[in-house]
């Protein structure tokens, strides 16, 4: 037997946005000018995998890359990220994989 929600909601919606400071040696910066879009796809998706939701698909631009999740969305900067979700993610696991 199917259950559903007949409130047809699905939980908060949470927003986790992580900012990084800049390396300031000078050779440092130009040689990683694009920070955190150097991330990998397949490392995003083991990050993800701590907050329960994975990646559908991806575009990018000059300025940021995004990420269509199954529960909602990424946005990754050059220095931050910003995770946009809802329903039964647990995006404060995320926390501990970032800072390895």
């Amino acid at each position: 037997q199917i259950t559903t929600n007949s409130s047809g909601f699905e939980g908060p919606e949470k927003r986790l946005e992580i900012y990084f400071r800049p390396v300031f040696d000078l050779k440092k910066v130009i040689e990683s000018a694009e920070g955190l879009r150097t991330v990998s796809g397949s490392e995003w998706t083991d990050i993800l995998r701590h907050a329960q939701c994975s990646i559908l698909s991806a575009k990018s631009n000059d300025y940021f890359d995004s990420y269509l999740l199954s529960e909602s969305s990424l946005f990754i900067f050059p220095t931050k990220f910003m995770i946009k979700t809802c329903g039964t993610t647990t995006l404060l696991k995320v926390i501990p994989r970032v800072n390895a």
